[in-house]
């Protein structure tokens, strides 16, 4: 999670940067109805990369500082699990209001899910358009690394289970 923050968190700077970059080079019709529609129409990639880095990042962060918290006073072995239910449920509402304040601000999308979804078919179409060779590698990387993410966190599960 901490790894998930750090990554995201550095890709939002670098999208925001460019972002900010293309809008202050020009050469686009500046007329939209809001700043928002204008990032929205011509700045869709870099936009959705921002916000939605940002959002993950954010998430990513508050969990590990859950977890960490959860681990540092051994409150899953604690004798009494109070300290366990009180960190998780506060975990879980702080995650809850965080994410239905920002599902009521996304605007263009009902929700966080379709536009992650978004963005995913414009990282695909990018990678496989021909145009942009780096981010076929970047996500052929970023997919095998996620796949042993997964791998060793379910190893660790079953492993955790035999103990």
């Amino acid at each position: 999670l901490v790894l998930a923050s750090f990554v995201l968190s550095l890709s939002t700077v670098v999208f925001a940067t460019a972002g900010n970059t293309a809008v202050l080079h020009g050469g686009f019709d500046p007329m939209a109805t809001s700043a928002y529609a204008l990032l929205v129409d011509k700045f869709h990639y870099d936009f959705v990369a921002t916000r939605l880095g940002f959002l993950l990042a954010l998430v990513a962060f508050i969990k590990a500082v859950f977890v960490r918290t959860i681990i540092e006073f051994d409150l899953i072995k604690a004798d009494s699990h109070h300290g366990l239910v009180c960190v998780s449920l506060i975990g879980v509402s702080l995650a809850c209001h965080l994410l239905s304040y920002i599902n009521s601000t996304l605007f263009c999308w009902s929700n966080l899910i379709p536009m992650m979804v978004d963005f995913v078919k414009m990282v695909v179409a990018r990678s496989v358009s021909g145009e942009h060779p780096m981010q076929l590698l970047s996500t052929i990387t970023g997919a095998i690394g996620v796949l042993f993410g997964i791998r060793a966190f379910v190893s660790d599960l079953q492993h955790g289970k035999q103990d």
